[in-house]
């Protein structure tokens, strides 16, 4: 999952994306778009670039998620549910609680 600091915007996600090298694949098109809020796919390179979030997003990798609670075809709602319970399982159970914790990890493992 992901965080933006500078617009409290919280993202559910699945990485791994394999776009080409040169390029944003689109799932990290899709995510840069819910970071910065926006649903306007963009049509042009310049637009893409836009999408760019800067240093101000905290990402969580779930530990061992390939295989936790898998519920295929991978939707938003899965998604968000597997990660959800994920968090719950630490003591975790609500959203701010997790950014709580994101900001506290913020700058341990760069």
């Amino acid at each position: 999952m992901a965080y933006n600091l500078s617009n409290g915007n919280f993202v559910y996600a699945v990485t791994g994306d394999s776009g080409p090298p040169e390029n944003l694949g689109e799932g990290s098109v899709a995510l840069n778009m819910q970071l910065v809020g926006t649903d306007k796919f963009p049509v042009t390179r310049k637009q893409t670039y836009a999408l760019s979030t800067g240093k101000n997003i905290l990402v969580c990798i779930i530990p061992r998620s390939k295989t936790y609670k898998v519920q295929k075809p991978y939707t938003k709602e899965n998604i968000q549910e597997r990660i959800s319970a994920w968090f719950s399982e630490q003591g975790l159970t609500a959203q701010n609680q997790v950014v709580d914790f994101l900001k506290q990890q913020q700058g341990r493992f760069k």
